[in-house]
């Protein structure tokens, strides 16, 4: 099901905007993109019909165990192929690009956001933050077995990779910061605005 608010940019909507006496004649909804006739309403300072209004109103928000667990199904499948793209790059070029913990970043936020069906929370901030730095980390995995031996326990190879970041001290100072950007990233795309509405206007 579509989430009839996705379309606006609620992280950097314009709540002192004019828009909430000033619409003008020739207004669309910012949603459906209907053209307003006589009566509007605001969805976060975003001029809206009053269809949207109604579907906006009655969209789930907050904690939800289920919503929860689909946004981590969402999100561990782009850490997953996130893990698998940082692995390749590094093992086929001998390099690993950085940036692309911020690509990971952006993409998990967005995937946790979308299987939670666009609720807000903290809870699904840390998911996406958490989910994010295991993608990056997991890229590791394969060098921690190679160096540990054949003995090594799936507990020991898990607790080198979350560390494995910070092991070499001040000199990957630049990869901490790195995947401390990623981590942004996923923090603030994983973000939902509260929906202030308001109205009804006349134009």
């Amino acid at each position: 099901m579509n989430d009839p608010g996705k379309g606006l940019d609620f992280e950097k909507a314009d709540f002192g905007s004019a828009a909430n006496n000033e619409a003008g004649k020739g207004a669309t909804c910012a949603i459906c993109q209907t053209a307003i006739d006589k009566t509007y309403f605001t969805a976060n300072g975003a001029v809206v019909c009053e269809r949207c209004k109604e579907q906006l109103a009655q969209r789930p928000q907050g904690f939800e165990a289920q919503s929860f667990v689909k946004g981590a199904l969402f999100g561990s499948g782009v850490a997953a192929l996130g893990s698998v793209v940082w692995y390749a790059i590094a093992r086929f070029t001998g390099y690993e690009f950085g940036l692309l913990a911020i690509v990971i970043g952006v993409f998990v936020g967005k995937a946790v956001q979308k299987g939670a069906g666009f609720r807000s929370g903290v809870a699904y901030q840390l998911l996406a933050v958490g989910l994010t730095y295991v993608s990056i980390v997991a890229a590791y995995a394969p060098a921690a077995i190679a160096g540990s031996g054949e003995d090594v326990s799936i507990l020991a190879v898990i607790i080198v990779c979350l560390a494995a970041p910070f092991l070499a001290g001040a000199s990957n100072i630049i990869g901490i910061l790195i995947i401390g950007f990623g981590i942004y990233e996923a923090w603030k795309y994983s973000k939902v605005a509260p929906i202030e509405l308001a109205g009804p206007h006349s134009l």
